[in-house]
């Protein structure tokens, strides 16, 4: 295909030409390239292809719900593992997993972990954190969040709403005790302060009054056993 560049050429071969058989050659080429450059520019022009869009695979969003948890005086850590068996293998670069820390929140963020994206929040911690001095820690086959306690205290559990059911369930039992000792069963005391114990005592504890109980009333059923045959008798 002809240039523009080609087409001057010739018009400066047939200038310089003398014979006049040469310079109708070169006119006729002349020609018959310009008829070609003037068939082109009538032609309409293709509009440019706009590049495909080609949409990135949606992945699956799965949340985490179960977590253990501990603390020190100036950190509660929560560890995360359901579900992430796979981390050890999966060579996930650092940006895939975040957190994201509040006053009163924590939100773990992983993607793209075998085509899966992960989360786990807490939105309503029990107390107060300090958001700027919290981090998270990539292991083997979980994930550690370490929250900075904005007091040096122990927390008695990790969520508001845990906290509310504990406060209630004491208020209840306190009440509990407190309409015991006002009973006329001279035993309702006791049994009140017991049930308090057993609430709010350790493993240990609770052992040891339902040992405590289960003996008692053993007791009083061989006693009410034998008074009964005495009455038989």
């Amino acid at each position: 295909m002809a240039t523009h560049s080609d087409l001057e050429e010739l018009k400066s071969l047939r200038a310089a030409a003398q014979r006049s058989y040469t310079k109708n050659l070169l006119t006729s080429e002349i020609e018959k390239i310009e008829a070609e450059f003037h068939r082109r520019a009538a032609q309409p022009q293709d509009a440019p292809v706009a590049p495909r869009l080609v949409a990135a695979p949606s992945r699956t969003r799965t949340k985490i719900d179960l977590y253990g948890w501990g603390q020190s005086d100036r950190f509660l850590n929560l560890y995360i593992s359901d579900k992430l068996r796979d981390l050890k293998g999966a060579n996930l670069p650092a940006e895939n997993v975040t957190s994201t820390f509040t006053a009163r929140s924590c939100l773990l963020e992983i993607k793209d972990l075998n085509g899966r994206d992960y989360f786990f929040t807490l939105p309503n911690l029990c107390e107060e954190i300090v958001s700027e001095e919290c981090n998270h820690k990539v292991k083997s086959d979980s994930v550690v969040l370490n929250l900075r306690k904005k007091k040096a205290k122990e927390w008695v559990c990790v969520t508001a709403t845990e906290k509310a059911l504990k406060e209630k369930k004491k208020q209840e039992e306190d009440e509990e005790t407190e309409k015991s000792l006002k009973s006329d069963d001279p035993q309702a005391p006791l049994m009140g302060l017991m049930k308090k114990m057993y609430s709010e005592g350790d493993d240990d504890m609770k052992r040891t009054i339902s040992k405590a109980w289960f003996e008692s009333q053993q007791k009083k059923n061989d006693m009410g056993a034998d008074a009964h045959m005495g009455m038989l008798g």
